[in-house]
Parts: C-alpha cells; structure tokens; sequence
C-alpha cells in the first residue's frame, strides 16, 4: 500500500502539539509554590532605645507565607528596613519590605539622661521631669542642704573677681529715691567674674567627719546653655570635677544676669576637718555671674571647727527688719525703722535733701518715729546675720538743738539681744549736731549719726542668726529717728583678738643638725579687742616644724585663727668629729683683686675686708696648703648681714683651683630690716676637695647692686679627723 507522506506529516505535527500541551499542563500543576504574604518574628530584636541611639535590628526574622499555606524565611538581604527617628521620644513604626510586601513592627524611644552624677549615676539636670529622671542626686534622706553665700566672710576673691553688687534691703519705701527702690534685693552676688578668665572663689569649709555630698552652684543664665565646668574649673580639695551639668539658656535670647539657677555638680567627697572648694574662670569669652554654693550632706559643716563659726543650713529670712548679708565693707543693709510702728509713733515731715534714705528733692515727704511718743514704749528692730561677723550699727536721729549725749542716754534705752548698751558704747557723730526735731518743716542738718557699739568701741561682734534691737522711751525728749543701716566691717572677718605675740626666751633655740626640735618654753599670748589679754595653753595654738637637717636660720610660725606671730632659731653644723681651722680675711697671705679698699677695723675689733658692696670684679683670694695628701673639707664663708636674706651666689662667685663651685647658701636678713655691716653671720656654702700641695679658694663679686654685697670677715674649713692631713696657709718656696 502507498502511504500519503502529507497525510502522515500532518497527522505527526498534530500528536506533537498536543504532547507539548499536556506537558506544560503538566507542569504547571506541579511548580514551585509562590509568596502572598510577609510577617515579622520580633522575640529576638531590641525594641526599646534610648535618645540618640543607634537604630540596630539584629535578631529580626522576617517569615513569608506561600501559596501551598507553607511559610519559609526570608534573608534581610532581600527586604528593605526603614530607620526611625531615635532622638526623640516616643513610639515609632519600623517598616520591613519585601518585594509587593510590607509588615510593621514598634519599638520605643525612651528619655537618655545625658547629665548623670559620675559617682552615684542619678541624674544632675535639676530641670529634667522626666520619669527616668525623677532620682536625682543629693535627694537623699537625713541630708541637711547648707548654703554658702559667695559674699560671706570667709570666701576669698582673687585676681579678677571685682567685688560684690551691693544689698540695700528697704522695708518701707515711702519716700526713699528711685535708685535704691530698684535695688531692693535679697541677692548679693560676685559680679565681673564673667570673662576675667584667671578670677577665682575660695570657699574653706569645715566639716566634722568625711562624707559624700551634693554640690550645687548658683549662677545666672546666658542667652545660650553651656556646660558650666568648660567654663568655670571647678576643684574640691585641689581634684579636678569634670561634669556635664548645663546651665539652661533664658529661652528669649537675652542674656539675664540677676536670674539665678541651681546647677547640680553632682557627689563630691569631703574630708574630715578642713575641705577646700575653688572656682576658677578660665574663659575670656564667656562666664557667669555668681551667687552661691549648696551642699547636701549628712555630714556637719562650718566654716571651723568652733562651734561659733557653724553655718547655719537654709532658713527661712522672712520676716525680719532687715537680713544682713556679711559682704564688703561697701555692702550693708538699710532699713525704715519699723514701719508697722509709724501709725502708733510716726509722723510725716518733709525730708532734708541729703537724709539718708530719704527723699531725692526738698518737699518730698519722709517719715520718722516721734520721739516724744515713746515715753515707757519699746520697740523692737529684729535682723538677721547670715553668718557671724563684726558691724557698724548705725542709728540717724533728730532732737532739738542742743541736745547732748547726757539728754540721749536720760530719755532713750537702747538694748541689743537683751542687753543693754551702756553709756560708753553709745557714739554720736561728732562732726554733727542735734539741729532740730523733724516736723512739718523738715530739719536743717541731716540726721545724726548714733552708732552702738560694744567694748567701749565703735563695733560689735555678732554671731550668725536673729538679732534683736530694742528702743526704749523713758522720757518726754527722747530723739526722733528714721533709719538703721547695718554695715560690715572690714570685709565682714570676725575678730576677736587683734594680735598675737610669742615669748621664746625660755625656749631652745640653738641646735645642730639632727636634733629633735622643741617649742616647750614659749609663752604665746592672744590680745582681744578690749586690749585684755589671754595667755594660750599648747594646743590651742599651731607651730610650724622646722628643717632640722639642714643648718641656718629657721623661723618657726605660730597660728592662732587668722593670727600669727613667729621666732628664729638656728641650725648649726654638728662639728663633732671635725676640726675647724680659721682663715682670716685680714693675714698677708690673702690677696685683695682690683677696687678693694682694704681691710679695717671696727668698734667691735672685728677686722674685714671692706669696699666689696657693689664693686664688681673685686676678689677675695685664699692660699691653702692641701699637704701631702689633700682631703676634703667643708668651706664656711664669715659675712655681715643685710636688711633681707640673699642667696650667696647672687653676689659673689667661688672658685677651687680654677674650678667653679656652686653654692645654694642663704645669708640670712637682720631681724630689725637695717644694715648690719659689723654684726657677721657663718655660712655653710658645702664641701670641697683639696689637691697636695697649693689651692686657691677664691672668691669674685658678680654683682653691682650694692644691696646684694657684704664686708668679708674670713673663711673656715671643718675637716674631720680622720682626714689625715690638716690644712694650712700655703707658704710659696
């Protein structure tokens, strides 16, 4: 049979088609599944951060879900993660996508503290009210907070700090001129200390045991914050803090130099006893005004160990006539006397020009109390000292001309704490009189200065805390009178004695190298202000301890409080064992260099070279035998003194056979500050070798200040026995 070849071939391309289709049927049915969804595995990533962290999402698993309801994990590599915003807080959104897929998950950005305490890690930044925030340092229980103000007593400026603004604290302002109004303020602080990079504050502190405690600074805030110790140092017993406590910036872009604000510096450690706190701005550009430190302690502090001298921890001033803050001599307090008092005992009258406290023009109206009111009637001027320390108290009164102290003392008691002021610690300016009462026509002089003092002096000492003074009317004719004003005195320092002196004729005061020394003899006696005065047991007062191993003349220091009074004694060589041999200056074997007067003797039969002060060039020449063996030698040089000590160098140079030969050597000063050309002094300029044979020891003025010679007595070498040669005048062959 014939076959059809184009039957054949078509019936073959059809078989074949439908083969390919069925295998690609085939295929589909059994592929690989597809994604048609993502979710996100988030038990091992960190979802909490804290400000300004780094966004990290190590742990992440992100499943996807397939067509065949398999799930299978997907690389990161794959995915696309979005970063959140960390330096805020809050919840925020994390994105994860994955081709047409995405999936979300949260995390939480909470508060970083940025200002934590070094110490104990509780957070510094006063203003932080955030929760992580809400333990902050120095909030412990049982810790007093005591307040140093920077104007107290005991703190000192230096280089550059220029002084405190003055307080003038008015409690009744009627009629008082606008410039001291606008002063009205508790707040003294240390101004010009912005800038004056090298201006220090010097607290001394004393506390009775070593302790932690918190310690705040109180400055004023600038137009923009700043860390405050990289612009003020701050050093606690001479460690350096390094802290990142800020002080916050006003918010309106002006700088406010009277708006204080705490800044917390966070833990220090105290000492037991003395503990001192330096501030110091080292900033030419930017600073602070300053008003005060806090410390937060369980420890008790002072600024001594004597109880008198304890600051008091923060009280509250309010209420008081007057709080006195113990600054410089220019700040003092100025108060209306007792205003709730004006209506029962006052009056108005117009007010003298110059009237301190008083009005700025003629006509304006002032008040005063009547004197004439107060028959049998106390009143009470209550004030407040914010730590110890001595005061002018100053009282302006009127009276009818011609009135005298007798009058004042007849018709007025002045009592202070309850005590009364005698007659003799009463003071009326005596460049002013009594000219007339104040009325309705003023009065013609300003009124007179009566100061209250005590010890039969113008001041009084005054311990911190409240005070009370009383006036008292026993008479018809007792002074009318306006105005208190309370100054410190002498920067406020406390005094009690006013001179310290020691009696050393009974002590040792000779001694040689080595030996122990001993203060047992000296009689050391305090003067008080009343001129009485009290001899000190050992103990109360302090003696310095000299170098005992080194020879001269030692001044021995004695300290009591801020007192000091001292004595000399002298350390000599220890010349056991050696044996001295003299060499004048005077013998014809010394020779005498250019400009040299000569020798010459004097009242006291000392013969010396005189004519070397100032006379540069001149020499001095010694001519020692050094024997057969030679050996070494101490050389001591016989010189006058003059008024201060010199360092013997500085005005003659030494030679041994050609060599120079350093000396550190001090001639000592006159105790009376005066040339003393013929009183000579022995000086210890050290060790030399000698050579067999001849040396020459030979001594040149370096100098041409005439301040700085001496006359020249003669030389002395101590050499030890057991040398084995003594030294002798050389005699040339």
């Amino acid at each position: 049979m014939k076959t059809n070849k184009k039957i054949v071939a078509a019936i073959f391309a059809a078989a074949l088609a439908l083969a390919l289709m069925l295998s690609v049927t085939a295929l589909t049915a059994c592929g690989d599944p597809t994604v048609t969804g993502i979710t996100l595995d988030t038990s091992a990533v960190k979802t909490t951060f804290s400000e300004g962290d780094a966004f990290d999402y190590t742990g992440l698993k992100v499943i996807a879900s397939m067509s065949d309801e398999t799930t299978a994990e997907v690389s990161l590599a794959d995915c696309e993660v979005s970063l959140p915003d960390t330096f805020s807080v809050g919840e925020k959104s994390v994105t994860v996508t994955y081709g047409e897929f995405t999936a979300t998950y949260t995390i939480e950005v909470i508060h970083k503290c940025t200002q934590s305490c070094p110490v104990c890690g509780k957070c510094i930044n006063m203003e932080c009210e955030d929760p992580v925030c809400a333990d902050k340092c120095g909030d412990v229980e049982g810790y007093d907070t005591y307040t140093l103000e920077a104007e107290d007593y005991n703190v000192k400026l230096k280089d550059g700090a220029r002084g405190v603004l003055i307080t003038r604290r008015v409690i009744d302002d009627s009629g008082v001129p606008q410039e001291i109004k606008d002063r009205n303020t508790d707040i003294v602080y240390i101004g010009n200390f912005n800038a004056s990079a090298g201006a220090t504050i010097e607290y001394n502190i004393w506390s009775d045991k070593a302790a932690e405690a918190t310690l705040l600074v109180s400055v004023c805030k600038r137009l923009s914050s700043a860390i405050f110790t990289q612009g003020v140092a701050v050093m606690v017993n001479n460690e350096m803090l390094e802290r990142s406590s800020y002080v916050p910036a006003t918010g309106t872009g002006v700088d406010t130099w009277a708006d204080f604000i705490d800044v917390n510096l966070g833990c220090i450690n105290l000492v037991e006893g003395m503990n001192n706190i330096k501030l110091m701005n080292i900033s030419a550009d930017f600073g602070y005004n300053f008003d005060c430190i806090k410390l937060k302690t369980d420890a008790s502090l002072g600024w001594s160990e004597s109880p008198d001298d304890a600051i008091l921890p923060d009280t509250d001033t309010s209420g008081y006539d007057a709080v006195v803050n113990m600054a410089y001599s220019k700040d003092y307090v100025l108060a209306e006397i007792m205003p709730d008092e004006m209506q029962a005992y006052g009056k108005d009258f117009v007010a003298y020009k110059d009237h301190l406290g008083g009005a700025s023009d003629v006509g304006e109206t002032g008040r005063c109390i009547d004197g004439t009111k107060l028959n049998g009637q106390s009143i009470d001027f209550d004030f407040y000292m914010t730590a110890k320390g001595t005061v002018y108290i100053n009282i302006y009164m009127a009276a009818p001309a011609g009135y005298t102290k007798d009058d004042f003392v007849a018709n007025l008691d002045i009592a202070l704490d309850g005590n009364a002021v005698s007659d003799d610690n009463i003071f009326i300016n005596a460049k002013k009189g009594f000219a007339g009462r104040a009325d309705d026509d003023g009065v013609k002089n300003p009124f007179v200065r009566v100061r209250i003092g005590a010890n039969g002096t113008e001041y009084v000492d005054l311990a911190a805390g409240a005070h009370t003074l009383t006036f008292t009317g026993k008479g018809d004719n007792a002074p009318d009178f306006d105005v208190i004003a309370i100054r410190p005195w002498t920067l406020g320092q406390y005094y009690v004695y006013t001179e310290l002196s020691v009696d050393a004729s009974a002590a040792k005061k000779d001694y040689m190298e080595g030996d122990e020394f001993s203060s047992e003899g000296i009689v050391v006696t305090a003067t008080k202000r009343d001129g009485s005065k009290e001899t000190l047991e050992a103990g109360e007062y302090t003696v310095s301890e000299p170098d005992m191993d080194t020879m001269g003349e030692k001044t021995i220091n004695i300290a009591f409080g801020k007192l000091s009074a001292s004595y000399t004694i002298t350390v000599s060589m220890n010349m056991e064992g050696y044996e001295q041999v003299i060499f004048e200056g005077e013998n014809s074997n010394v020779e005498l260099g250019p400009g040299d007067t000569g020798s010459m003797p004097n009242t006291s039969e000392v013969t010396h070279i005189g004519g070397l002060n100032g006379n540069v060039g001149a020499t001095v020449t010694f001519r020692i035998d050094g024997g057969e063996t030679g050996g070494t030698a101490v050389l001591f040089v016989s010189v006058c003194r003059r008024p201060s000590a010199i360092t013997f160098s500085e005005s003659m140079s030494v030679t041994v056979n050609g060599d120079p030969f350093e000396t550190t050597a001090v001639v000592p000063g006159t105790a009376t500050g005066a040339d003393t050309w013929n009183e000579f002094e022995v000086v210890n300029l050290g060790s030399i070798t000698l050579k067999p044979g001849e040396n020459t020891i030979v001594f040149t003025v370096i100098s041409s200040d005439i301040f700085k010679g001496f006359n020249f007595d003669k030389i002395i070498l101590a050499v030890a026995d057991d040398a084995g040669w003594t030294p002798a005048w050389y005699e040339a062959a």
